[in-house]
């Protein structure tokens, strides 16, 4: 994906004008998923005395969002794009950085980074991983349209969701890569352990 050419986002550059960018963007907290691979709800799992839900929460109430944990999608079974469709339709904020439960190394410094970059340009931003895009990831409210279709069409991917809506990339620095593990199987949870215990 590459830059394109979107105006530039009102509530970019300085501090007070991300500080009114917070105040018109909701965070979200996916966490309605079957957790297959886990084989149990992920988001009630315990790691270093708190549970992955609560990693993340904490790390977004530290950077002045207060986040709302979506658990019931209003389209269940789609994957984290019925997350998204339902967030942008609940929402009346500006726009929605969405997060998901599985994230527990996530950091206050990569989030105001990511924020930072978000509020450049107006326009739909993703985290660039080493497998592809995810999350954090911030939509507008008006591309809700695009999203619905992506879902009547049965696409529920999204890195198609990234490209139809011609989003932005965000490659997070080398210092920030470690702190994108995400949680997805008993496998992952031993290695995250072993993190947390060194």
């Amino acid at each position: 994906m590459t830059e394109n050419s979107n105006a530039k986002n009102p509530y970019s550059s300085s501090s007070t004008n991300l500080d009114r960018g917070k105040a018109v963007c909701e965070a979200v907290i996916l966490a309605g998923g079957k957790s297959s691979r886990m084989g149990k709800d992920k988001s009630s799992i315990n790691l270093g005395g708190l549970t992955l839900l609560s990693h993340v929460k904490q790390v977004i109430l530290s950077v002045g969002f207060d986040p709302y944990v979506l658990v019931d999608d209003l389209q269940p079974g789609l994957g984290p794009i019925g997350g998204v469709a339902t967030a942008l339709k609940k929402s009346d904020s500006f726009s929605v950085m969405f997060f998901g439960c599985d994230m527990p190394f996530l950091s206050s410094e990569l989030l105001d980074d990511f924020f930072e970059e978000a509020m450049e340009v107006e326009s739909a931003i993703f985290t660039k991983h080493l497998k592809g895009f995810g999350f954090p990831f911030l939509i507008y409210r008006k591309d809700l349209l695009k999203v619905q279709e992506q879902i009547d069409n049965c696409e529920f991917s999204l890195q198609r969701l990234a490209r139809n809506l011609s989003a932005r990339s965000w490659v997070p620095p080398s210092r920030f890569e470690s702190q994108l593990f995400n949680i997805n199987s008993p496998e992952d949870l031993i290695k995250a352990k072993r993190r947390v215990d060194e």
